[in-house]
């Protein structure tokens, strides 16, 4: 995930605050899978679509769209 506009800046899992100098770890949303799809900032909130999940994959073949992308919709704000 990466969302590199504006003062803060959001990737793998961190937001940077430019104007204070500090980062911030990002906690995982339930029911959202282990590796963030891709981010958009919308105002003060980031918006996160969708990611994947290789624990359901366990031989290459089973490596399926259905199997490895989680669809869904998290939010962050920041204030």
């Amino acid at each position: 995930m990466e969302a590199p506009e504006g003062p803060v800046i959001a990737a793998e899992g961190w937001l940077y605050d430019d104007a204070a100098g500090t980062w911030t770890r990002l906690g995982r949303p339930a029911g959202a899978p282990p590796e963030p799809g891709v981010a958009v900032w919308a105002g003060d909130t980031l918006l996160v679509l969708g990611g994947t999940d290789w624990r359901k994959v366990e031989e290459p073949e089973e490596m399926t769209a259905e199997r490895v992308w989680s669809t869904g919709l998290w939010a962050y704000r920041l204030n």
